[in-house]
């Protein structure tokens, strides 16, 4: 990951804006981290945040992300960030 990725909004990696969540690093392949947050396992987004994202409460923050996600799709990096949080 670069700063260009993070310093603009629209590539979804950071939590300073609130743009769609994508955060491919090819914006032209593969499914945006919308699309796959609304599909996985919890079991799968645990792993992916736990060994990715080095984060020891990964277990409870994918419970959060499948509950929220019963109610509305997560579509945006607000969202994202606040279950974060």
């Amino acid at each position: 990951m670069s700063s260009p990725q993070i310093d603009d909004g629209e590539r979804g990696f950071s939590f300073r804006y609130d743009a769609p969540l994508d955060m491919r690093m090819d914006t032209t392949q593969g499914e945006t981290a919308a699309a796959w947050l609304a599909r996985a396992e919890i079991r799968d987004i645990t792993e992916v945040i736990r060994n990715y994202g080095e984060e020891r409460f990964a277990f409870q923050i994918a419970k959060k992300i499948v509950a929220a996600r019963l109610e509305q799709p997560l579509s945006q990096q607000g969202q994202f960030a606040a279950l974060v949080r």
